[in-house]
């Protein structure tokens, strides 16, 4: 069974409520939080959710937790991370779609930040499907953390770690920039696309990223989302 990643803990409990229009009206959009590494997409998502009271599924973290709790998700998804392989897409789009059915009535009502899903072509129209298997029809919203490799390096080699060497980082990079490049020529058909500069500091991106959220709200308001119009398995 898949579980939601909980926001930072200090939200009381009974805080949640719904993020707010300037006029007031309530809106619960589904915002796909994108990035290269080093670009702070983690650390945004995180705080975009426990600002802002949206449901916060990580996929990673969910993937973490499917295995600490020995599900049989959670097995198969062990033997590939023991041998130091990918997990292959249908076991992660069984997390996806069983996070997607446990909290579909949150997520209707208060919106959803979605990080580290999707992040190919095919992961992105396996989303728009999932979507409308839950019957989803929020507005679909993309922010694409934007940065040169030499605002990334830095932040990476900074980490410490020791297979983070320059040729590494940059073939990291490289190759976030070859997978995800196709996926959001599609996404800007799909939904709407917010382009933010990853830098200069956590807190500047993330008022740039909320400033620019209301406005994609305010386009967004009567309309139906394209995955919500579109038939299942219709998705091109």
């Amino acid at each position: 069974m898949a579980r939601s990643s909980t926001p930072p803990a200090r939200i009381a409990r009974g805080a949640v409520r719904a993020a707010r229009w300037p006029e007031g009206r309530p809106v619960s959009p589904i915002v796909l939080v994108i990035g290269a590494p080093g670009s702070g997409k983690g650390t945004q998502a995180a705080l975009l959710s426990a600002r802002h009271h949206f449901v916060y599924i990580a996929l990673g973290e969910q993937l973490r937790s499917e295995i600490r709790h020995h599900s049989r998700l959670g097995r198969q998804v062990a033997r590939y991370v023991a041998a130091g392989r990918l997990v292959p897409n249908g076991l992660v789009r069984e997390e996806v779609a069983a996070a997607l059915r446990k909290e579909r009535r949150p997520i209707a009502e208060r919106g959803a930040i979605l990080d580290g899903y999707p992040r190919t072509l095919g992961q992105a129209k396996e989303l728009l499907r999932l979507l409308q298997a839950a019957r989803l029809a929020n507005p679909l919203i993309v922010v694409n953390l934007r940065g040169a490799d030499r605002v990334f390096v830095p932040r990476l080699l900074g980490r410490g770690r020791a297979d983070d060497t320059p040729i590494v980082v940059l073939r990291r990079l490289r190759r976030f920039r070859r997978e995800t490049g196709p996926m959001l020529r599609f996404l800007r058909r799909q939904a709407r696309v917010i382009d933010v500069p990853a830098a200069p500091n956590a807190s500047a991106v993330a008022r740039a990223i909320w400033t620019h959220l209301r406005g994609a709200l305010r386009g967004a308001q009567g309309s139906v989302p394209r995955h919500a119009r579109a038939r299942a398995g219709r998705v091109a």
